[in-house]
């Protein structure tokens, strides 16, 4: 009879333990595994995100030469950017492909806009902070996006 009760005591005591393995499993995966699924997320959505501000910002550079001044440049062979028209139009095309776009709370603005070359450069900088767990800070992305353009003066593309 002994030897039946060392038995079930045995049997009691390896359950308790295969309780206690359950639980210390359950807390590896909510502290661990967990929050290392959150920030693969969040980094997919800030690739994401990046991806659509670079495009958004090309998009904008293209508006910007737009205003490049095609009287001055027939003139002179300068290029010159229509001064203030420029920024403001590309900063409404970023607003408008931003706005399409599914992010979240991203607010984005043209900073600069040159022009050298028959390239116009516009600066993009995106607040992304909304996209991110408050501890990690405030964060930007800040990208250039360019677009080419050819005019001819009288009769030959310019260089």
């Amino acid at each position: 009879m002994t030897t039946r009760l060392r038995d079930n005591t045995t049997i009691r005591r390896l359950s308790d333990e295969r309780g206690v393995s359950y639980i210390v499993s359950a807390v590896f995966l909510g502290t661990v595994l967990g929050p290392l699924l959150a920030l693969g997320i969040e980094i997919g959505r800030y690739a994401e995100t990046r991806v659509l501000v670079q495009q958004a910002a090309d998009l904008a550079a293209l508006a910007a030469t737009q205003e490049v001044d095609f009287a001055l440049f027939q003139e002179t062979g300068q290029e010159i950017l229509v001064s203030g028209r420029a920024q403001q139009v590309a900063q409404d095309y970023l607003n408008r492909n931003l706005q399409l776009a599914p992010t979240q709370h991203v607010v984005a603005r043209v900073g600069a806009i040159q022009i050298a070359g028959n390239v116009t450069t516009s600066f993009v900088e995106a607040d992304v902070t909304e996209l991110f767990p408050q501890f990690v800070g405030h964060v930007t992305i800040q990208v250039q996006g360019t677009a080419e353009f050819h005019f001819t003066r009288d009769g030959q593309r310019a260089r």
